[in-house]
């Protein structure tokens, strides 16, 4: 079974990927982000080891999309709010790991 964080980063990641517009992509890395940070919210045992990969497969995948489209931004702005789009994914991607390997050892989940 997939939990609910794992299923809506999914949605999100697919937001991301079929985003045409910048706005609409920007707005879809922006809702992405808001899953991850929300990761460590749950409770002990919301997210499994197998949907923390999932969760870092996905954070791959839209950073790859975000990496493809900075270098066609014309507005420096943009450019850099989707860069540092990329190092907070990461972040939040290395916080869940940690969150999840936590409830691991101290609940044995």
């Amino acid at each position: 079974m997939t939990s609910r964080i794992v299923a809506d980063a999914a949605k999100a990641a697919g937001r991301v990927r079929d985003a045409g517009q910048l706005r609409t992509f920007r707005h879809a890395v922006d809702g992405f982000v808001h899953v991850l940070a929300s990761v460590p919210d749950e409770s002990a045992g919301a997210v499994s080891a197998e949907g923390v990969r999932t969760l870092e497969t996905l954070g791959q995948d839209v950073i790859d999309r975000i990496e493809e489209r900075v270098d066609d931004i014309s507005s420096a702005g943009d450019a850099q709010e989707l860069v540092s789009d990329v190092y907070e994914i990461r972040r939040l991607l290395e916080a869940a790991g940690r969150w999840r390997q936590h409830y691991a050892i101290a609940r044995h989940v």
